[in-house]
């Protein structure tokens, strides 16, 4: 972060708590700094650095609270926050939302096959696959289990089809090695565009429907709410 412009005389601090790295600071202006005025820079430097950390600290700490902790998806308590504030601005203003409902085929077949340490490591390949597919303005989430949400902002129904076969398409063709060999996945998708003024619950009930619809169909399908 920049805060002025930059002149021809500079300061910099480097902002460190015992051996850890917390950043620099570079001050700046057309005159040279005094004696004085450089022990007060100091002085200030000496009493943000405790504060700073604690300040990161706490930022971490928040930021790990909202991930799933094997995948690194969002977890329950962040999708239900995103969701609410997606709906929100989508009711307010007119726009469009989607929701995907996403299931890893036979997901069971695999841990009973190949342990549950590979069924971790099919975790998270599918949701770094999944990730990969997105925009910066969408949302990924570790629904549960083997079940993933994914938040369409400004996407219509047209739209999240897209989507959702591009997502499909990419886990299909998903290889994951180990030592017994090379395990292959699918995904259900079941996807639901919101509905005006709908709730969180409904438009999730309608996508999860949608998808058990395309498990009953014969799965490694992609299946649309009404």
């Amino acid at each position: 972060m920049a805060l002025g412009a930059n002149s021809t005389h500079h300061i910099q601090y480097t902002l460190n708590y015992q051996t850890e790295f917390l950043g620099e600071i570079t001050f700046t202006r057309a005159q040279r700094f005094d004696d004085i005025e450089l022990s007060n820079l100091e002085s200030i430097m000496s009493s943000l650095v405790l504060p700073l950390r604690n300040a990161l600290l706490y930022s971490t700490a928040l930021h790990n609270a909202m991930k799933d902790p094997l995948t690194g998806a969002g977890n329950r308590i962040s999708m239900q926050s995103t969701l609410e504030r997606d709906i929100a601005i989508a009711q307010r203003h007119n726009q469009a939302l989607s929701v995907l409902m996403v299931d890893i085929d036979y997901f069971k077949r695999i841990n009973d096959t190949y342990g549950h340490s590979t069924g971790d490591t099919v975790l998270v390949n599918v949701a770094h696959t999944l990730q990969k597919q997105l925009r910066n303005s969408d949302s990924l989430f570790r629904y549960g289990g083997e079940e993933f949400l994914v938040v369409l902002p400004n996407t219509c129904s047209l739209g999240a089809a897209v989507v959702a076969e591009r997502l499909r398409a990419s886990l299909e063709a998903l290889q994951i090695s180990n030592e017994q060999g090379v395990i292959s996945v699918t995904a259900s998708i079941g996807c639901a565009a919101l509905k005006a003024q709908e709730s969180l619950n409904s438009v999730l009930q309608r996508s999860d429907a949608a998808l058990y619809a395309a498990k009953n169909k014969g799965r490694n399908q992609v299946s649309y709410a009404s």
